[in-house]
């Protein structure tokens, strides 16, 4: 069993990429070290404080948070000038820790090698543990001190959840250890995403979290045909109709993937591309977002590239790839299918105008999810009938 020591802060950039929840930022590290039964927490020495370190000051109000064993608890409150004495006396005790062989790598994020951590990483360095983290000074500062560290990585472009994965990787990659991200979700009791990423798939799911977009689609069209109100209206429902895959498909990559940030990013990216393939196009390139993105971010760590160039890495070529595809292949395959509805529309409407209200309510469902109606004057006058 490999013991894992958590040291660091609330940090200076990092408070504003998920430092100022210091709740949320540990637990994620927590999730991912009892990911596997080869690894546990065997202390955290972690100082939040109530706003960026780069701003702070001696009287701004601060915490230190530790391990009771179950979870990361609050054990001292007051100001920074005095919890950095206490985190003093309690790097002390992480020393002793180190030095009777109860560690066996760190997690470091934002640490302070030369005040409040230096006990620590010293003994640390003294018993060649090795280290993973963020923080692009601080593990320059302790690299520099002679720190064993097989993975570092900048804070900016990165989340608490794959800064985590990140650091872990590095960590069981050096040990041995078989490791799977969990992804997604926060109960260490339900691991969010199944680790199957084709389980996750859910149309159903896909389209209910999309409710209120279409709800709002439906009430620009209303408004639209208000009497009285200009004809300029007839945009709002444009832009909605418009912006719906993009949408879906931003919904459809954060589920499957359960990466948040990155994968959001990469479905807004792919459904930029897929707006002329209506929500069929939205929906199947926020599936392929949603696959790549958890794929490449993990190959990426895999080839030790720095948290933050993956995630990079994995949000822009997810989102571009299957953009793209859309783009060039899934949009035209949908303009075919909503050129034939649309022709079906006029048929009737040449016919007659009560057939054509009625074609029009028979599909107007797959139209939307088609692209259509790109001619909107059609649209329209049938919505008159």
């Amino acid at each position: 069993m490999k013991r894992i020591l958590i040291l660091g802060s609330s940090g200076g950039n990092l408070y504003n990429l998920g430092g100022k929840d210091p709740k949320s930022l540990l637990e994620a590290v927590v999730r991912q070290v009892q990911s596997t039964t080869e690894t546990e927490i065997a202390a955290i020495q972690f100082v939040a404080v109530a706003a960026s370190l780069d701003f702070a000051k001696p009287t701004t109000a601060a915490h230190l948070w530790s391990w009771n064993g179950q979870e990361p608890v609050i054990i001292a409150e007051g100001t920074l000038k005095e919890i950095d004495k206490v985190a003093q006396e309690h790097d002390q005790k992480m020393s002793d820790l180190i030095d009777s062989n109860q560690v066996d790598g760190l997690i470091l994020m934002s640490a302070d090698p030369a005040g409040t951590n230096k006990k620590a990483i010293t003994a640390a360095i003294k018993h060649h543990i090795i280290a993973a983290g963020t923080g692009g000074t601080s593990m320059s500062n302790a690299q520099k001190m002679g720190l064993d560290v097989v993975a570092v990585s900048g804070t900016t472009g990165t989340t608490n959840e794959t800064r985590a994965v990140s650091a872990m990787f590095a960590l069981t990659k050096k040990w041995q250890i078989k490791y799977s991200p969990l992804i997604g979700g926060t109960d260490k009791n339900n691991n969010g995403a199944s680790q199957n990423i084709w389980q996750n798939i859910s149309l159903r799911g896909i389209l209910m979290a999309c409710l209120p977009a279409f709800i709002t689609m439906a009430i620009t069209l209303l408004i639209s045909k208000i009497p009285g109100i200009p004809k300029s209206t007839n945009a709002l429902f444009d832009i909605m109709l418009n912006g719906l895959p993009v949408i879906i498909s931003a919904v459809a990559a954060k589920q499957i993937s359960g990466l948040n940030d990155i994968a959001i990013c990469a479905g807004v990216i792919a459904g930029l591309f897929s707006t002329k393939g209506g929500l069929i196009g939205g929906i199947i390139c926020g599936i392929m977002a949603g696959i790549l993105v958890s794929v490449i971010f993990k190959k990426c760590l895999q080839w030790h590239f720095p948290g933050t160039t993956a995630n990079i890495c994995a949000g822009s070529f997810a989102g571009l790839i299957s953009g793209l595809t859309s783009y060039y292949l899934i949009a035209h395959l949908s303009a075919k299918l909503g050129d034939f509805l649309q022709f079906i529309l006029n048929t009737a409407i040449a016919i007659n105008p009560i057939l054509a209200g009625a074609v029009a309510g028979f599909i107007i469902f797959p139209a939307i999810l088609t692209g259509l109606p790109r001619d909107i004057s059609t649209f329209n006058y049938v919505t008159n009938v």
